[in-house]
């Protein structure tokens, strides 16, 4: 019966220690604009959204800000303006404590932002990091 005891307690130890390393369950994660902008403005920010037309390809931009918490997502449809856009947001934004974007992914397409960590936190993105 103790030997029983010892793996049950074992087993929920591991769970519980991957689970926090996990968030929620889900590993990396960023929330579609409709989820992002329920995310951020539960927490008091005023978010803006658009849809940006250049040549052949339409972007979704989100912008959110609460005092001096920001962030500003892109949403693209192919890889084409992702670096041109995080040029720009280098040279528009300071203060930023992420500034990232994600190429040709099956799961995530093509995205781009820059955001203070607060806003981060608030908009229900989650980044796990391999180390």
């Amino acid at each position: 019966m103790k030997k029983i005891y010892v793996l049950i307690t074992t087993m929920l130890m591991v769970c519980f220690m991957f689970g926090g390393c996990y968030m929620d369950g889900r590993g990396t994660y960023y929330p579609d604009v409709t989820e992002m902008t329920k995310n951020l403005e539960s927490k008091g920010y005023t978010v803006n959204t658009d849809k940006i037309k250049k040549d052949d390809e339409t972007i979704t931009v989100l912008n959110g800000k609460n005092g001096d918490e920001y962030i500003e997502f892109f949403w693209f449809g192919t890889d084409k303006y992702v670096d041109e856009y995080v040029e720009e947001m280098k040279k528009a934004h300071s203060g930023y404590d992420t500034l990232s974007s994600v190429k040709n992914s099956e799961e995530y397409g093509d995205i781009a932002y820059c955001a203070t960590k607060k806003a981060l936190d608030r908009s229900g993105i989650q980044v796990v990091e391999v180390k």
